[in-house]
């Protein structure tokens, strides 16, 4: 019997989990060599990269409004990199605050963000993404 309540607890959470959770319009690197990859793809695309921690409350607090904006912005490659996981593509971004979001046009660095204001994060998208559509 204690059994058989266990199977349907465990069936019904990974019902819940499956119809409750949204795919993420974010990719995640955890090497350079996979940045690298996705900047070659990119091409002329705006590249915007949030530097994260599962430890850090704000990011938790602006994860779902990123992901509204990764939806609203389809044409602009967006990544999630792990500080701890990646603390090489930390230090490579000079990162000592999280969340922090770096902007790429063609691999480099055009802007960088600490914290996260999204009328100012917005701002940079419109900013670059005109010069590409005009490109």
């Amino acid at each position: 019997m204690k059994f058989t309540l266990c199977l349907i607890s465990i069936c019904l959470y990974i019902s819940y989990t499956s119809a409750n959770s949204v795919q993420s319009s974010w990719k995640s690197v955890t090497t350079v060599v996979e940045l690298d990859e996705y900047i070659k793809e990119a091409g002329k695309k705006l590249i915007v990269l949030e530097f994260w921690g599962s430890h850090c409350g704000p990011c938790k607090t602006v994860a779902p409004i990123l992901e509204q904006l990764a939806q609203k912005y389809p044409s602009v490659i967006m990544i999630k990199v792990d500080v701890i996981e990646s603390p090489l593509l930390a230090d490579k971004f000079h990162i000592s605050t999280i969340p922090s979001f770096v902007f790429l046009e063609d691999g480099d660095p055009i802007e960088q963000q600490t914290g996260f204001l999204k009328r100012k994060f917005e701002d940079v998208i419109h900013v670059h993404s005109s010069q590409e559509q005009s490109s």
